[in-house]
């Protein structure tokens, strides 16, 4: 009898007409409550990824990236040629399936080639939790972070460490994650940053979110320092907002 059976979850948007469904507050929405956030400064990069383990999209994103936007990205990809489990969620192929170019599949190459790109202040890899808080001594050395979410597709909300990690520290960021992952977060209250770049991203997924986040950081690249600042300045009551409100629901 299926009125028997129960599914508990971390997806928030599961729902069956007939299951009962059992949503849960993952472990990540507890991430521990760092002595201060970020004070305003002129950070040398203007985006930070950070990359464990690829996949299709987080290899197209940071060649991309790499290739194009290498002087004003701090980057991390973790990609071992010698590791089993590191060949198996690489992604080129899945990037052809999306429709990438030949540039993109060259980007990817030449990303490949010069990894593992590690960052000399983190000591320990992988960044797995809760090391991943060690990322937070560079977190002053770039304006806005791109997270790669682990689920991107599909109807699908389940926000990990890597979203939770510049909400808490205070730092905007862009959101490549399932479509619709943006607007949640909005219901949740938290603010989003449609006030500085368009978002229209979060309606799409696959190779046309990938598109949209492309343009809006193309567009991030061509700010110089002195906008950079004002716009953190800008920011900070929406940054504050969403740090108190993180820490708020852990109550």
């Amino acid at each position: 009898n299926k009125r028997d059976v129960s599914i508990t979850t971390w997806n928030h948007w599961e729902r069956h007409d007939q299951y009962l469904i059992r949503v849960q507050s993952n472990t990540f929405q507890n991430l521990p409550q760092t002595d201060s956030p970020l004070q305003v400064n002129t950070p040398n990069n203007h985006i930070g990824l950070f990359i464990g383990r690829s996949n299709w999209s987080r290899l197209w994103l940071a060649g991309w990236l790499k290739k194009h936007h290498a002087s004003n990205t701090l980057l991390t990809f973790h990609y071992d040629r010698n590791s089993e489990y590191h060949k198996a969620h690489l992604g080129p192929d899945n990037m052809l399936k999306w429709g990438a170019t030949p540039g993109d599949i060259s980007n990817a190459k030449e990303l490949i080639e010069k990894s593992p790109l590690r960052l000399d202040q983190i000591e320990q890899y992988p960044i797995l939790v809760p090391a991943n808080l060690n990322l937070l001594k560079v977190y002053d050395q770039f304006f806005a972070e791109l997270v790669c979410e682990t689920y991107i597709s599909g109807n699908t909300f389940f926000p990990t460490e890597k979203t939770y990690r510049p909400i808490m520290s205070m730092k905007p960021f862009i959101l490549h994650a399932s479509p619709g992952t943006l607007q949640e977060h909005k219901k949740q209250g938290y603010k989003t940053f449609d006030k500085w770049w368009s978002e229209e991203y979060d309606y799409y997924g696959e190779q046309l979110r990938i598109e949209k986040i492309q343009e809006v950081i193309k567009d991030i690249m061509s700010w110089d320092k002195t906008r950079i600042r004002s716009t953190l300045q800008e920011m900070q009551p929406i940054l504050e907002h969403n740090r108190n409100l993180y820490f708020a629901k852990q109550r």
